[in-house]
């Protein structure tokens, strides 16, 4: 196992458990996302894991079970390889990337990353460290280390935008008994660090609380 795993090692190892279906007079093999995942690297790497397998996925292979998540990648992503007369030419073409000019060329991703989306950040930052969420108003609850944890997600649309200091009265506002962690997922601001470190550290450690710093990039930084 790697510290961290790149598509085409994911890639090759698809490719190796394929031939060990074929060599075992197997018809197909399901492989599902969060078991290779867990297999292979020690670093979340779940995004590298599910480019892999679809990449690898044929026209004649099926997705048994879809990622269900916005970004496309999730634990849940299972795919059935069928061993019997893979094309190679097909993989091959997959593995050289899109033709220039398409409209998902390197210029157009790039464009579209300077729009950050709060929700879509977190989701993608969930589903590659594995772990399991659901979706509610404008919250996620997520399977924490020692149970629920509860993160508002802070995605300015309309209106005057209100104050960092009004933003965590209202995380506050959810706490509950039943939620171990809390958070507050919001785009980077010049003025949130000096507002976060006016709030007493003992205060956020016995409250379990921190901060979901989401970058222009969209990467995530939480303290």
């Amino acid at each position: 196992m790697k510290e961290s795993v790149k598509i085409e090692d994911y890639v090759k190892k698809i490719s190796q458990m394929i031939e060990e279906a074929k060599a075992e007079g197997k018809e197909y093999v399901d492989i599902n996302a969060g078991e290779l995942h867990k297999m292979m690297s020690k670093k979340p790497t779940l995004p590298s894991c599910c480019m892999a397998m679809r990449k690898m996925k044929q026209s004649n292979d099926q997705v048994i079970s879809e990622a269900n998540t916005k970004s496309g990648y999730g634990v849940a992503l299972t795919i059935r390889y069928f061993v019997a007369e893979r094309d190679e030419a097909e993989v091959m073409e997959k593995r050289r990337g899109r033709p220039k000019g398409s409209k998902n060329s390197v210029e157009k991703i790039r464009a579209k990353k300077k729009t950050v989306n709060v929700e879509e950040s977190v989701e993608e930052y969930l589903s590659e460290s594995g772990i399991a969420y659901e979706k509610k108003d404008n919250m996620i609850l997520a399977d924490g280390a020692y149970g629920k944890w509860l993160i508002l997600l802070d995605e300015h649309k309309r209106g005057p935008k209100a104050s960092f200091s009004s933003k965590v009265m209202k995380l506050l506002s959810y706490y509950d008994d039943s939620i171990e962690k809390y958070s507050l997922a919001l785009k980077t601001d010049a003025n949130m660090d000096s507002s976060w470190k006016e709030i007493s550290d003992i205060a956020k450690k016995r409250l379990n609380m921190t901060l979901l710093k989401i970058t222009p990039a969209g990467n995530i930084k939480e303290i």
